[in-house]
């Protein structure tokens, strides 16, 4: 199945937040004391400040409550999370409530949510570096982004090395 250009373009930045430098905003790249879920806002913010759009923002800033969601709606999910992924879900909460669940199944982008962790949850289980490199995805970034964010110089400082993914 196609996914959406802003869960690819989500998917290739999520993780930004871990680039942002200290300083920027209120947070560090400390992950053992503010947790990942700081980190995903953290990037969201920059990538807002940047021009992307609101959902895939919104779709980075959610990401470790999508993960909340898995673990209420899958026992099997919780039990393949890695040690620290186990250990940082806890520190937001664990799995969530029914209600929370419900509220979370409501929103407009749940189902680009899920699509997101799919994406990502299946990237970190593949031993291999994907074939496109990030030029691979430069068109749909700029196209996201419109001719005069295009223009600016933020994308030759992000480098060819794109995103990354930590191991559940």
């Amino acid at each position: 199945a196609e996914m959406s250009s802003e869960v690819v373009i989500a998917a290739l930045f999520h993780e930004c937040g871990h680039l942002v430098p200290k300083g920027h905003g209120d947070w560090a790249d400390d992950s053992a004391s503010t947790g990942r879920a700081d980190l995903h806002r953290l990037g969201s913010t920059w990538l807002w400040q940047h021009g992307f759009s609101r959902i895939i923002c919104s779709l980075i800033a959610s990401h470790g409550e999508t993960r909340r969601y898995l673990c209420h709606k899958d026992p099997g999910y919780y039990d393949d999370l890695s040690d620290l992924a186990k250990a940082d879900l806890s520190l937001h909460g664990g799995a969530m409530t029914p209600k929370e669940a419900d509220a979370f199944e409501a929103c407009r982008s749940f189902n680009a949510s899920l699509a997101l962790r799919h994406c990502c949850d299946t990237a970190a289980l593949q031993d291999e570096r994907p074939a496109a490199g990030l030029e691979h995805y430069k068109a749909m970034v700029e196209e996201h982004l419109g001719e005069a964010l295009a223009e600016r110089s933020w994308w030759e400082d992000l480098g060819e090395l794109g995103t990354y993914h930590v191991k559940r």
